[in-house]
């Protein structure tokens, strides 16, 4: 069985209703919509694309601060 072709039956968080998603899907990530009511998981993937803009920034910052003490230890 490969995972593109494999599904498994979602519910949905506001219904109830499950229906079926695949395991590819559920594994790259994306908007997952439910048929009957149109609910979504758009809040869960923003609340993750924004705590990995927040590491991103965190990580620039770090590299930042690294850059400007090598350029002081340089002059």
């Amino acid at each position: 069985m490969k995972i593109e072709t494999a599904t498994i039956n979602f519910p949905c968080p506001k219904c109830n209703q499950e229906f079926p998603v695949s395991l590819f899907q559920l594994h790259e990530g994306g908007i997952i919509t439910c048929p009957w009511c149109l609910a979504s998981n758009v809040e869960n993937e923003l609340s993750g694309l924004e705590h990995n803009l927040e590491s991103l920034g965190r990580s620039l910052q770090n590299l930042k601060r690294c850059m400007e003490k090598k350029q002081r230890t340089n002059q």
